[in-house]
């Protein structure tokens, strides 16, 4: 697959929230063999360099904040609860999304940040 494919594919997977099965419809319709499956992978996988650049833009933001909001929301998802929370000013936004709802969860990514 083409690099500029999957700058595509992400683009709209995630600034568009176009989901995968109208991300296949859209490519199939327009002459593009690629199935489910391969767009799920061009989409999930080789997300290193994202996440450090996550980690990195929570730590320098975090040393330099004059101030830092953190806000919590909730949603359940497959049955199950799910949290995220946010941490950020208003020249950053960090978000950390997991099964709890606690201060440990927090500090496990103020933890992130600083190590």
């Amino acid at each position: 697959m083409n690099a500029n494919l999957r700058r595509f594919i992400l683009a709209c997977h995630i600034l568009g929230q176009v989901t995968t099965e109208r991300l296949t419809a859209l490519l199939t319709g327009i002459g593009i063999d690629i199935s489910k499956r391969q767009v799920v992978r061009l989409i999930s996988e080789g997300l290193e360099n994202f996440a450090a650049e996550d980690r990195d833009v929570l730590r320098a933001g975090l040393a330099t904040a004059p101030w830092i909001t953190v806000d919590d929301t909730s949603a359940r998802h497959v049955h199950q609860d799910g949290y995220t929370t946010q941490i950020g000013d208003r020249r950053f936004t960090a978000f950390r999304t997991g099964r709890s709802k606690s201060r440990r969860r927090r500090r496990g990514a103020k933890r992130d940040a600083v190590a």
